[in-house]
């Protein structure tokens, strides 16, 4: 079944090299990833050496699959938050409307004002979002967003979004790459156990012994740099993990605080003119 796949995927391959070179580009990237996980599987039922990347790797996949289901919800509550906004801005365009035929000039003054509140909610929830992506902006230099185009009010949530979900979707990729350095450093492992067996067989034939010896030192040598290098990045990234959304999320909890605060000040000074009006 595997066989099938590699065979088509690599027809495919050759068709593209005439058509243009970045679809040829998107498929090989494709046909990378599709190799790995394959490879991968072949390899999950090896046992590793070392019993902290064992647990370092058995972490990462259950940690990858918990915080891409946060980053997805995390997406949802960035939509609604949005919808919101918007919502304010539709109820305060019907209010207007309403006061334009409304004969009744003391009820249609009460509309009037009622739609300036709804509008003043709904630049408060948009800024909401801006103040937090700027935030986030100097926070993970990762996102090198426009921190101009944060200032444009009709960019409701963004704050949010970038406060909290793009944290989640950094992390995300982080995760990946760390996940991706472990399945090489047991592909390191897998080739290096190979060449000793591989040494083992030549010295049993009395053959090729110096081929041999050279390959094991090779396969041994590169199992050696990957996994110090391997151990480094993953403390490292735990360091960046837990400092990261320490602050990001005390930031984003100050900003909700904030703009709470905001929409209560807004809504007070709303029943407050309305409780003037005779």
């Amino acid at each position: 079944m595997l066989g099938g796949a590699f065979f088509g995927l690599e027809i495919l391959l050759n068709r593209l090299a005439v058509r243009g070179k970045n679809k040829k580009e998107v498929v090989e990237s494709l046909w990378k990833r599709f190799t790995q996980s394959a490879d991968e599987v072949l390899l999950s039922g090896q046992r590793d050496v070392d019993d902290f990347f064992e647990h370092e790797r058995n972490y990462l996949v259950e940690y990858n699959t918990h915080i891409k289901d946060a980053a997805s919800k995390a997406e949802k509550v960035v939509k609604l938050r949005k919808n919101v906004a918007e919502t304010y801005a539709k109820i305060g365009d019907c209010l207007e409307r309403m006061a334009r035929v409304e004969p009744d000039k003391v009820l249609a003054r009460t509309e009037v004002r009622a739609s300036d509140g709804m509008h003043k909610l709904k630049k408060v929830e948009a800024r909401s979002a801006n103040d937090e992506e700027l935030k986030l902006t100097d926070t993970l230099t990762y996102f090198t967003r426009d921190t101009q185009a944060a200032k444009v009010e009709a960019r409701s949530a963004n704050d949010e979004e970038l406060k909290l979900t793009d944290t989640l979707t950094y992390f995300t990729r982080d995760t990946q790459a760390a996940k991706d350095l472990l399945y090489r450093r047991m592909r390191c492992l897998a080739n290096y156990e190979a060449a000793n067996k591989n040494l083992e067989r030549a010295r049993g034939r009395n053959k090729d012994i110096p081929k041999a010896e050279t390959e094991q030192q090779e396969a041994c040598k590169k199992f050696e740099d990957i996994s110090a290098l391997a151990k480094t990045e993953l403390k490292d990234l735990k360091k960046r993990r837990v400092l990261a959304f320490k602050k990001n999320l005390a930031d984003l909890a100050d900003l909700e605080i904030k703009h709470a605060k905001a929409q209560i000040q807004v809504l007070n000074e709303l029943i407050g003119r309305l409780k003037q009006q005779p």
